[in-house]
């Protein structure tokens, strides 16, 4: 199981990727959910919220659809990552 120290690291990864474009603050929010929807089904005491507020510096929105639609392609069509 991952650990707030774990989720405290890979928020500071992600918030730290440069956003000089509004496609990066999307793909950052992409990003940023996908390893929510993870840490979620790994530790039922995980906050999301917390974890998205985390990851930029301004709170992350949700995913448009559009790279929604991009990470369900590159997933194989699997949103459960398997």
């Amino acid at each position: 199981m991952m650990t707030r120290k774990d989720y405290i690291a890979i928020a500071k990864v992600i918030s730290s990727v440069p956003s000089d474009t509004p496609d990066e603050d999307a793909i950052r929010a992409a990003i940023a959910h996908e390893l929510a929807d993870y840490m979620e089904q790994d530790n039922p005491n995980f906050n999301r919220n917390k974890f998205i507020e985390a990851c930029s510096e301004v709170e992350v929105q949700a995913v448009p659809s559009d790279v929604a639609n991009l990470i369900h392609t590159l997933h194989g069509g699997d949103t459960n990552g398997n």
